[in-house]
């Protein structure tokens, strides 16, 4: 009798799960009309992509183990989405490291999720681990990929450290750009290594600004000059904006509402002790087709100045919001920094609780003027107005049962209206 009863709890429990496994893939890959957020979530072994619509109402879209592999597994866990949307009408995800496919998928029509091989052949025997995207005006779109070849021999579309070029009606590979940004100092070379992507213009040309990690081989494990790049797609012409003093430029953004200003977040030395030296902020500029460095905001000239880390997020022409991340060695926690050129004062307008890294890549609503960071801590997306004081709002809480992991990228694709 004992055993009967505790098959029947073990059936009973198995048939629980499978009925709420069931429950969670009822919203897999359905279509979604006037979707309002996209949001990122991983432990960086697997990803769950859900879209949140204006009402609230949150869809568990797509994971890792949504459909049996093709090129490769439908999602692994090294994913980002684009800083921004080639369409509002498309999902977008960059599988990176290891993985280097792109996945598209229509919200209206789901089932017609295709990927594109981003290694210039799954055989060319190397991974260039591709960054972000940004579509061109011309329906072309740019793809940063971020390592060099592992080996020699490796053939020019699968190189890797360049700007990939996909063509405007089946998003194929049509190209490369190498940026000629590598640089060697004392025998070593510290590669380009270009990672975020920013639309910059003048004068109605288009321009594409693109940050650079400057790194050595990992090997190595040495930090390099930091640096930009600017592309100028008609022409094809590239020039590189030396940042002497600081390095690891990786992260770029334009200033919303004002395509010539944008701004580049510099780590600081990659592999070395924290906070990392030469990291800063840096307000630039575009002016008769040149890159020009405004202003820059650094720990040692602004010694309130929070070490950035992350989460770049222009606010204004002048302001921007980042985020400097926290210590397991002292058991701090992530900080939330709005920085203003203009005036150089530095404001932490929240605190996370420890562990630290968990204040992911925020977004900024304008049509609703508000700020999104998601925090992997308490599984929510906070919100501030995206002005001075930077009030925070309520959170957007990710109290869903089928959602498990923490949040890492938030990406607003449509204006809703919010509270």
């Amino acid at each position: 009798m004992a055993l009967r009863r505790w098959f029947s709890f073990a059936f009973s429990l198995l048939f629980a799960c499978a009925r709420k496994e069931a429950s969670c893939k009822e919203s897999e890959l359905a279509p979604i009309s006037e979707p309002y957020l996209a949001l990122l979530l991983s432990d960086y072994a697997s990803t769950q992509v859900v879209i949140q619509k204006g009402d609230g109402t949150l869809f568990p879209w797509i994971d890792s183990g949504t459909r049996p592999p093709r090129i490769v597994a439908t999602l692994s866990g090294d994913v980002v989405f684009p800083r921004s949307l080639p369409s509002k009408e498309i999902l977008v995800l960059i599988d990176r490291f290891q993985t280097d496919v792109l996945t598209v998928i229509p919200f209206s029509n789901p089932s017609a999720l295709f990927q594109r091989d981003l290694r210039g052949g799954r055989t060319s025997g190397t991974s260039p681990n591709p960054h972000d995207l940004l579509a061109l005006r011309d329906g072309r779109w740019v793809i940063t990929r971020f390592n060099p070849p592992e080996r020699s021999g490796v053939s020019p579309i699968a190189h890797g450290n360049d700007l990939l070029i996909l063509d405007a009606n089946h998003h194929e590979i049509e190209g490369r750009v190498d940026l000629r940004a590598d640089t060697e100092i004392d025998g070593v070379i510290y590669y380009a290594r270009p990672s975020g992507l920013a639309r910059l213009e003048e004068n109605g040309e288009e321009y594409v600004l693109v940050g650079l990690a400057r790194l050595s081989s990992f090997t190595l494990r040495r930090t390099g000059p930091g640096a930009l790049a600017l592309w100028h797609p008609p022409s094809g012409r590239v020039e590189i904006l030396e940042l002497p003093g600081l390095s690891n430029c990786g992260a770029v953004a334009s200033a919303p509402s004002a395509p010539s200003f944008a701004f580049a977040l510099c780590r600081g030395d990659a592999f070395s002790e924290s906070p990392p030296p030469r990291a800063g902020l840096v307000q630039i500029r575009i002016q008769g087709g040149h890159l020009l460095e405004l202003r820059r905001a650094t720990p040692e000239l602004i010694p309130s100045l929070p070490h950035p880390s992350n989460g770049l997020i222009p606010i204004t022409t002048s302001t921007l919001l980042y985020v400097s991340s926290g210590s397991f060695e002292n058991a701090k926690g992530d900080r939330l920094v709005a920085f203003d050129f203009e005036s150089g004062e530095a404001q932490v307008i929240f605190e996370s609780d420890p562990p630290p890294f968990e204040l992911g890549e925020g977004a900024l609503d304008v049509s609703n003027e508000q700020a999104l960071i998601p925090e992997g801590n308490t599984l929510a997306i906070l919100r501030f107005k995206a002005s001075s004081p930077f009030e925070q709002l309520p959170s957007i809480r990710l109290d869903h049962p089928c959602l498990r992991l923490p949040p890492r990228q938030v990406l607003v694709i449509t204006a809703q209206n919010q509270p």
